[in-house]
Parts: structure tokens; sequence; C-alpha cells
């Protein structure tokens, strides 16, 4: 998993499936750390369905609602 993309507000993570499993559930976690607003840090988990096969990369699009200095990203597979 890699974050691709991050301007503050939204970014682009992709997903490479390196396994030799077909990956059909993916939980992602989000992290935005030094955010502006009522709280600095925000926490966004997201569940995909999706058939992703062996050695296939997906892209993935999100966005908070206040600015954020830097994001992190996590994953689980089902």
């Amino acid at each position: 998993m890699e974050l691709r993309k991050f301007d503050g507000k939204r970014g682009v993570f992709r997903i490479h499936n390196q396994t030799r499993r077909t990956i059909r559930r993916v939980a992602v976690g989000i992290r935005g750390v030094g955010c502006e607003g009522p709280r600095a840090t925000r926490t966004e988990v997201k569940v995909f369905d999706l058939r992703l096969r062996p050695g296939q990369r997906q892209s993935f699009a999100f966005h908070f609602d206040h600015r954020c200095r830097r994001a992190h990203v996590a994953a689980a597979a089902q």
C-alpha cells in the first residue's frame, strides 16, 4: 500500500496485491495528523468489497473535511 498523492485535504492511495490469493475485501484506516478544526487528529475507516487478483493494483481516493498536514494509510485484507 502506498499513499500516491495528498494535498492536505484530498488524497489517493494504491493497494497492490502481492499475495498469491485473490483479495475480496479490504479495510483501510486513514489518519490525518495536524488537522485544522476542532480535532487535531482525524481517523476514517473504510471497507471496500473488490476482486483484486494476484499482482493487480487498485487506487482509491479520500478526502477530509478539514485540512491536515500529513496523512497515514494502513490496510488489512481478507
